[in-house]
């Protein structure tokens, strides 16, 4: 992989969150990895729609997103940008051989934070 592709920087976190005393669940998002939870990524923007709900007009991209490997990415991380946008990851997609350079992850943004 190229490092001139890898010019996003974002930061992987794991929702550490718990149940109230109401029963309901109050996220609470940390780091996910221990040592450098900040990483370079390429980002690839696939496709965006406009969706209504509660007749409210929301949109939804979803995007490619690649890194250098590590183990331990999972579909209920996020992706959090420099710039306070929230990358919902809804797959990680296995390597095509047994290197394990990169990891390929499909994340959506723009319907909810995380």
């Amino acid at each position: 992989m190229k490092a001139g592709r890898l010019r996003h920087w974002l930061t992987f976190q794991r929702d550490a969150g718990q149940l109230d005393s109401d029963g309901a669940w109050e996220p609470a998002w940390l780091d996910a990895f221990v040592a450098r939870s900040r990483m370079p990524c390429e980002i690839v923007y696939l496709q965006g729609r406009e969706l209504l709900a509660a007749q409210a007009m929301n949109s939804k991209v979803t995007c490619r997103i690649t890194t250098r490997y590590r183990p331990g990415f999972v579909a209920s991380l996020r992706a959090v940008a420099p710039d306070g946008s929230v990358f919902n990851i809804e797959a990680v997609l296995p390597d095509n051989g047994t290197t394990r350079h990169t990891v390929v992850l499909l994340a959506s943004i723009g319907i909810n934070e995380g």
